[in-house]
């Protein structure tokens, strides 16, 4: 396969053939319940799976320009049989999204486990009972209706090691934070935020933050601006989808299998050939 095949492909599916083809051998292999028949697991399988990932990344317009585009029957790519393939894909996350517990339990191991920072994609306005628009869902950073997520990316590894979401776009990064995953920083260890997390008045929650300040050393805060820097390039590897670059226009309830599906392709690219760079 030679350099130009492959960046035509990747144009067209946003991952290089090895990238792809470790997603479909984990399909094949893996024990984990990805909703898929003993039919799926065939060449008409893997290219509805192809279908898949390139629906993620050009996020057409219409079922139309899909079949055309993947020389499909239009009927393969509405509904249930393109969400299918979708969602196979997002429940990878069990295998390539995972917390690495031993490591970051292990009183001895790094202090600074990652970064953590809300993202938010744009979604079709819902109106309320009483007006047009319900403020609720709406993502400050894009002025629009939107849904927010949490990630968390490993400081000395190019690794996504949780996600967490879809919270309503008016849903504060540090509300989230404190839902779920604070309750996952062992004592001793830090994860690095943004200012926006603080809370000095609970000093056991302050305590797992490590947050801007202008008393760091020269050295501890060229360390905290490139992890954020790498953790924004693994957001711009996100938004390089088509479905998380736009307004998405699907089912509210579908936008996860989006968000984690594209989390899957982005890892499976970070693992096998496009990873950020280190600490």
């Amino acid at each position: 396969c030679t350099p130009k095949n492959i960046e035509k492909f990747k144009n067209h599916f946003g991952n290089t053939p090895a990238e792809i083809a470790y997603v479909w051998s984990d399909v094949l292999r893996t024990e984990i319940d990805l909703g898929l028949d003993p039919s799926d697991m065939s060449e008409k399988g893997f290219k509805k799976i192809l279908t898949a990932i390139h629906f993620l990344w050009a996020y057409p317009k219409n079922n139309g320009l899909l079949s055309a585009t993947c020389t499909t029957c239009k009927r393969w790519v509405e509904g249930e049989n393109l969400w299918k393939y979708v969602k196979a894909i997002a429940r990878l996350k069990e295998l390539v999204i995972t917390w690495p517990e031993t490591t970051y339990n292990d009183p001895l191991g790094q202090t600074f486990l990652g970064t953590v920072d809300g993202v938010d994609f744009k979604t079709r306005e819902k109106t309320s009972e009483k007006f047009n628009k319900d403020p609720a869902t709406m993502t400050h950073k894009h002025n629009h209706g939107g849904l927010k997520y949490e990630i968390m990316v490993d400081a000395y590894h190019p690794k996504i090691v949780w996600i967490n979401g879809p919270f309503r776009g008016g849903v504060g990064d540090k509300a989230i934070f404190l839902s779920a995953l604070a309750k996952k920083i062992p004592h001793g260890k830090l994860v690095v935020t943004d200012g926006v997390y603080s809370n000095k008045k609970d000093d056991n929650y302050q305590s797992m933050l490590s947050i801007p300040n202008m008393c760091d050393s020269k050295k501890l805060h060229n360390f905290k601006a490139r992890l954020k820097s790498r953790h924004e390039g693994v957001n711009g590897k996100l938004v390089k989808y088509r479905a998380l670059n736009t307004t998405y226009h699907h089912a509210h309830a579908n936008h996860v299998y989006i968000f984690e599906a594209i989390c899957c392709l982005v890892q499976y690219s970070m693992n096998h050939g496009s990873p950020i760079f280190d600490a």
